[in-house]
């Protein structure tokens, strides 16, 4: 197992960012350095003095709004959304997605957010959910819930998992889960992360 450090981006890393972001299903950074104002954190994956992974999301986000939650929270209840996760294909199966992904979690926990989600179609994974990005979901305490009907077409089911205790509250279980897209893993060794990215 590889030494994963996970840290907020700066300027220097955008080359790197932007170059995992276009192996990726869909691209979502524009050329140049440009970092989306609107996202709140901007974490990278670094093994060995190098990038090979990032995630961008926001806090203070009412995603959770979208969902069927019982009782309905009050107004001030907020969620943090990952917008985006991509870690370099020479780099994945070394846990860099679930390193970002706790770290964020500890960052939205902070923040004062009581739930985290991710909607896998805008996350970089166009529309089929991929079997590791639905195991690190699941790992990291994740689970499928059930939008409100209005969402259905557009949104069918976002990733959740709660943050702090609210008792009382809770979020529906989808009624139906889209299952991740079936393909053939490839053998990575640790050798592969000295690839000059």
């Amino acid at each position: 197992m590889v030494e994963v450090e996970v840290r907020p981006a700066v300027l220097e890393d955008y080359a790197a960012l932007y170059e995992i972001d276009q192996l990726g299903t869909w691209p979502s950074l524009p050329p140049g350095h440009a970092f989306d104002v609107d996202c709140h954190e901007y974490l990278v994956a670094v093994v060995g003095g190098q990038v090979w992974g990032f995630l961008q999301g926001y806090h203070d986000s009412a995603a959770w709004a979208a969902c069927l939650v019982s009782p309905t929270p009050p107004e001030t209840w907020t969620c943090s959304t990952v917008s985006y996760i991509a870690v370099h294909p020479h780099a994945r199966g070394h846990h860099l997605g679930g390193a970002l992904l706790r770290e964020f979690m500890h960052r939205s926990r902070a923040a004062g957010s009581q739930w985290m989600s991710l909607h896998p179609a805008e996350c970089g994974t166009g529309r089929a959910l991929s079997p590791a990005l639905a195991a690190l979901c699941a790992h990291a305490g994740m689970r499928w819930v059930e939008p409100l009907a209005v969402h259905r077409r557009n949104s069918p089911t976002l990733m959740a998992a709660p943050l702090t205790d609210t008792p009382g509250y809770h979020f529906h279980p989808a009624s139906h889960a889209p299952q991740p897209a079936t393909r053939r893993p490839a053998a990575r060794t640790r050798r592969q992360l000295a690839y000059a990215a």
